[in-house]
Order: structure tokens, then sequence, then C-alpha cells
């Protein structure tokens, strides 16, 4: 079973850092780092498909939508920056573990009739890229604001009615 590309909503973010800087070179740290959101799928439009032998043939236009998305990210970055007074720009790529949990899917035809409901879609984890960019105002040495943005992919793999569906997933998130 395949589906075309599907967006999740913007929803609440949070987390919490864990880092360090080294004193031999102070631009270069390590951190961990995990954060939640939750992007449900609103109804929308796709295109059902089946892969036979690795060409996809769509089948029927369909409108889906996904309840109680819960995307969890641990993330092991890599991070430079640079210090201007009190700013502290900075960038970050790692490898994450995400997490997805899937609530309920529901697949419906054109007239608005039911052609599919499933709950409890399960759950799959997967290594991914993480990717994060942002800018720290120092309030302290130990203490700070920040905005960033966080990106990262990973391919998953859920059970529906039987069928395996796999998908990739692109993440962008933005923290404050």
């Amino acid at each position: 079973l395949t589906l075309t590309d599907l967006k999740g909503n913007n929803s609440f973010a949070y987390g919490f850092q864990l880092g360090h800087y080294f004193e031999a070179m102070k631009w270069l740290g390590v951190e961990f780092e995990y954060y939640t959101r939750t992007p449900n799928i609103d109804q929308q439009n796709t295109t059902l498909g089946v892969n036979i032998s690795g060409f996809q043939i769509p089948v029927t236009a369909a409108r889906v939508s996904v309840d109680d998305v819960k995307l969890r990210t641990f993330a092991f970055n890599l991070l430079g920056r640079y210090q201007v007074n009190s700013w502290e720009p900075y960038a970050g790529v790692g490898l994450a573990v995400n997490t997805i949990d899937f609530g309920t899917a529901k697949f419906f035809n054109a007239s608005g009739s039911t052609l599919l409901a499933q709950s409890n879609l399960g759950s799959d984890t997967a290594l991914g890229v993480h990717l994060k960019g942002g800018l720290r105002y120092k309030i302290t040495d130990k203490v700070g604001l920040l905005g960033e943005y966080k990106y990262t992919q990973s391919s998953f793999t859920s059970d529906l009615s039987g069928d395996r569906l796999a998908f990739d997933l692109s993440s962008h998130t933005l923290m404050f």
C-alpha cells in the first residue's frame, strides 16, 4: 500500500538539551537532546496505490486523516559555535533515534464515505539524520535563551489492515 505525501500539523514541541563545549577548542561541542511533538494529520487528499516489483501503481484518490501521532527524537550532535559577546550562533549535525506512535487512521472516498478506519497502528523506531542551527543569548555561563531550527529525517514502517506501510518522515521544528 502506498500513499502520496501527507503534511502533519504544526504542534507544540518540548524537550531538553545537555551539552559540553571543550576547553581546548571553545568553538566545538557535543550535545544530547530529547524533544517530542504531536503532528497529527488533518484530513487531506492522497492517492492510494500499490507497489508491484518496485513500480508505484495508483489505485484510487482518497482523503486520509491520522490522529494521535506522537513523534519523539533522541539526538546526539556535534556542535560548532561562534561567540560574539553574549550572542552565540551555532550549528550542529548528528544522529537521531526517532520513535513514532500512531493512533487512528481513516481513509475516505470522494463522497466522504469511510473506506477504511483502523486504530492503534502501532509504533516504530528508526535511525535518522539530525541537523540544527540557532542563536543563543547567554544570560550566565550556564544559562541562556535560544531559538533554533531542527530538521530530522527517518524511514518508518507500520501495519495498516495487514498491509505493511513504509514511509519517510522529514520533520521541521522551530523551538524557542
